[in-house]
């Protein structure tokens, strides 16, 4: 006979968040990666740049977290997409749409 593990409803969503920051943190560190894996092959970044690279993204993190003690708010992706958007001309959710793919295929 198998065991029966009966959580409540705190258990329950305590253990869901623990699975969500899990994920994010995968997703956040695979997509940092393809990043300064294109930047090392395809523009020979070396150790310094990924370096200054890597604190420059932390900073920007910490910036969409903390509100901005100059302009009182924090920073918002969604402002972030509408400026590579409209500066650069990058639509980053048409031209990197979701794909979710398992290990099992």
């Amino acid at each position: 006979m198998k065991a029966r593990h009966i959580l409540s409803k705190e258990a329950k969503a305590d253990y869901h968040e623990q699975i969500f920051y899990a994920c994010a943190g995968d997703v956040l560190a695979q997509t940092l990666a393809q990043i300064m894996w294109t930047m090392a092959v395809e523009y020979g970044w070396g150790k310094r740049r990924m370096r200054k690279f890597a604190d420059a993204v932390k900073r920007t993190v910490y910036d969409t977290e903390h509100k901005n003690p100059i302009t009182g708010r924090k920073v918002d992706p969604v402002d972030m997409i509408a400026f590579i958007r409209d500066e650069y001309g990058i639509d980053i959710v048409a031209e990197f749409p979701a794909h979710v793919e398992t290990r099992g295929g």
